[in-house]
């Protein structure tokens, strides 16, 4: 047998989900019950011959309470026909207008974005810019706005940058960081269980998305040095980098 979950059977019976959901509850004017199973992951299905039931139900309590219709001499459209025409231009004229406002929010939210991230770059306004700046000296701005936002504290390096040297896969060495390897708890631990051996790292917002919440890891020289024993130790595999001074070709 055929199942709808809530939103198809609305659309089934061209109700709003609330409805669909009042009349799981309260049944339908008093009358017809609707019914539905439960699954593990508690998503709620109807079954086809209860929605076909209530169909045809409501098409009966339509044709029922439905004036006398007559036909208009030359046109042949009914009193009824022209009450459903009435009623779908109403649906679609306020479908249009929802539709209209979250355009315009997304558009808001768009621009409100571009404008946060010329400003954290530097970047100038096309309000405030002048006939006299060129384009190459615009694009000098820019590039210099970038870098400076990009720059880390002597001796650190990004943590996925550090990986890509090392060929350690990028994903890998974050579960370092963030989980950890061998036996413990992430994060905290107990009087009787440990901590998760994890990779120390410093973090900070990301350059040019910092207002939206979004961060990067990066390590000092120290916790690059604890990273490679960390490597070792765990025996996670790991080529020497280009860098001299890395700690990776002493542990290799």
């Amino acid at each position: 047998m055929r199942y709808f979950n809530a939103s198809q059977a609305a659309r089934e019976l061209n109700v709003p989900d609330k409805t669909i959901r009042r009349w799981l509850k309260q049944g339908l004017d008093g009358r017809w019950k609707l019914t539905a199973v439960r699954t593990e992951s508690g998503q709620l299905l109807i079954s086809e011959s209860d929605v076909e039931r209530i169909k045809r139900g409501r098409e009966q309590d339509r044709l029922q309470t439905a004036r006398p219709s007559h036909v208009t001499p030359g046109l042949g459209t009914t009193n009824q026909d022209l009450s459903d025409l009435t009623r779908q231009v109403a649906d679609l004229t306020a479908k249009v207008s929802q539709l209209e406002e979250r355009i315009a929010g997304l558009e808001s939210r768009i621009k409100h974005s571009t404008n946060q991230d010329e400003k954290h770059l530097g970047m100038p306004s096309p309000a405030l810019s002048t006939q006299n700046v060129s384009p190459q000296k615009v694009s000098q701005k820019r590039n210099v706005a970038r870098k400076r936002g990009t720059l880390l504290p002597d001796g650190c390096i990004l943590a996925s940058k550090f990986a890509e040297q090392h060929n350690v896969d990028r994903r890998t060495f974050h579960d370092h960081m963030t989980k950890g390897l061998g036996p413990g708890l992430i994060g905290y631990s107990t009087d009787t269980i440990p901590q998760r051996d994890q990779v120390a790292h410093e973090t900070r917002d990301k350059p040019g998305r910092g207002h939206l919440g979004e961060k990067e890891r990066f390590l000092t020289e120290m916790q690059q040095k604890g990273a490679i024993t960390f490597w070792h130790k765990w025996n996670v595999a790991f080529s020497e980098c280009e860098n001299a001074t890395c700690a990776c070709h002493a542990m290799k």
